[in-house]
């Protein structure tokens, strides 16, 4: 999809998981990077504070994977194995 001067690819979640199986990745993960935490208007200052931080952190690793979270986001993330190269 072209936006002004910028090309823009956009995945399904399984979309994006099977892209890096077939480079040769293995133990492909899809993350959502962004979705039910970006109403959250003081960010700064609940970073701030190392409670806040750790309660903040947690909630957004529990739901980082899940499968509906990940689809609401609005920004994906791959994290896979890279194939081992021969000696």
């Amino acid at each position: 999809m072209r936006s002004g001067s910028v090309t823009i690819y956009t995945h399904r979640p399984e979309e994006l998981r099977d892209e890096v199986a077939n480079a040769g990745f293995s133990d492909v993960e899809v993350l959502g990077i962004t979705g039910s935490f970006l109403g959250i208007t003081d960010i700064g200052a609940r970073l701030a504070d190392p409670t806040s931080k750790e309660a903040l952190l947690d909630a957004m690793r529990t739901v980082e994977a899940d499968p509906a979270a990940v689809r609401i986001s609005g920004k994906l993330m791959a994290v896979a194995r890279r194939p081992l190269q021969a000696p």
